[in-house]
């Protein structure tokens, strides 16, 4: 629920200064902390010369205290006061404390906080009581309560080069990737943001072309892994578990400047070739799907365990077939291998890929020869093929060609190659930051 102006809240707690409900509530008087957070400052006097230095660029943590008077039943105070104490209590971690200013969205801080303060004195017999409560930001930026994500996908080889196209051979490296994001930052200061890798990717790069900064690591990521770069402690952790900053290659870390930063990211490879298999043990054919025929789960025949699918002919079709989907990458090389059984001397079993674009547009079909099965025997059917220009997904599976009316087609341990999993991804989330 939205703060009214004046009011704080930590960590979703009690909302302190919010007397509009009744009993209790807290009306504050003072807050300390919420101007400049305190430099760290070193002075120096010249030697042999009049004045001195001061080296003031960095800020220290924030000391913060709310005070004002709480107002309860007298029945019910020293319940409202457990709330207050276990919502101060002391924590390992930081937590936000909001706030909201007139004229301004809610902001938050990081902080840990110090307990409450209070008294017990004569007010307390009529519900009334002074209050404090402390708290500490070592992080003393202040920042908008909204946490802004930008998903920037991967782009590509990745470098820091740039290339002119002249008529005659000058090159000065590589064009960088043209794909990236725009990352616009408000507040008055610089923002910290968390950068988290997703796989599949290899040797990952993050480049910020405003600021001329890159990031790079040299290691693998598989489908589903993450690397998160935190930008203020300059950690690199796989997982949420274990440091690989020893693996980046390239360090120079930075922050965001209000404004707008164009960040960039690629790798030596951003996608991953699967392996899809289908040995049927688990009785299941629902992602297959027939055409002139029937599919169906048999424990009448088997290459390995219990269990085939089988392919019932119905009617007269010219052709017969079974087929499951995945994705694919234009140009990626796929293969296919299927083992079948199938009426003894016919002519016309194989398999097939057909190609298809992301409006589910037919482009093409790559097959093995339709040739004849052998009689009560298990084959393999091959084929190999590269995905081609426009191809987002594949559609694969056995064959029956030549009108194979009244024919049926054992398969099993169906094994394609090439599935293309989700690309590599760089999700970059921050906070607009204030002083």
């Amino acid at each position: 629920m939205p703060l009214s102006d004046y009011t704080f809240q930590l960590d979703g707690g009690p909302v302190i200064n919010n007397d509009s409900t009744g009993l209790p509530f807290v009306d504050v008087t003072t807050v300390v902390g919420m101007d400049s957070a305190p430099f760290r400052e070193t002075i120096r006097d010249h030697e042999g010369q009049d004045g001195g230095f001061i080296d003031a660029e960095f800020e220290m943590g924030r000391d913060i205290s709310i005070e004002g008077s709480a107002y309860c039943d007298v029945n019910n105070a020293e319940d409202y006061f457990d709330d207050l104490k276990a919502n101060f209590a002391p924590r390992t971690e930081p937590i936000p404390l909001v706030l909201k200013a007139p004229g301004v969205a809610e902001r938050v801080m990081f902080v840990k906080p110090r307990g409450v303060r209070y008294n017990w004195e004569v007010a307390r017999r009529i519900g009334m009581s002074t209050v404090q409560f402390l708290a500490y930001a070592e992080d003393p930026r202040i920042y908008d309560n909204l946490l802004q994500s930008i998903v920037i996908t991967f782009g590509g080889l990745a470098t820091t080069g740039f290339g002119f196209s002249f008529g005659f051979p000058l090159s000065f490296g590589a064009i960088v990737p043209p794909s990236g994001s725009f990352i616009v930052v408000g507040g008055n200061r610089p923002a910290p943001a968390l950068l988290t890798i997703t796989g599949p990717v290899s040797d990952p790069v993050i480049i910020n072309d405003t600021d001329s900064k890159v990031l790079a690591l040299d290691m693998d990521l598989a489908v589903g892994d993450t690397v998160v770069l935190d930008l203020v402690n300059r950690t690199a952790v796989l997982n949420g578990a274990t440091n690989v900053r020893g693996f980046m290659t390239r360090a120079d870390w930075f922050l965001f400047n209000p404004g707008s930063a164009f960040i960039r990211f690629g790798g030596a490879s951003g996608t991953a070739v699967l392996t899809v298999t289908d040995d049927f043990e688990d009785g299941d054919v629902n992602n297959w799907t027939p055409t002139g025929a029937t599919v169906a789960i048999s424990s009448a025949q088997a290459n390995t365990g219990t269990f085939s699918a089988l392919l019932t002919v119905v009617a007269s079709p010219a052709t017969a077939i079974a087929r499951k989907e995945s994705p694919v990458l234009a140009g990626q090389s796929c293969s296919l291998n299927v083992w079948v059984r199938s009426t003894p001397g016919y002519a016309s079993v194989g398999c097939a890929i057909d190609w298809y674009d992301a409006s589910a547009v037919f482009l093409s079909t790559s097959a093995s020869a339709l040739t004849a099965a052998v009689a009560a025997t298990w084959e393999q059917r091959t084929v190999t093929a590269s995905a081609p220009v426009g191809a987002a997904f594949a559609r694969y599976g056995p064959t029956l060609g030549a009108t194979p009316t009244g024919q049926t087609l054992f398969f099993d341990d169906v094994v394609f190659i090439g599935a293309a999993s989700p690309t590599g991804s760089l999700t970059v989330s921050y906070r607009n930051a204030w002083r």
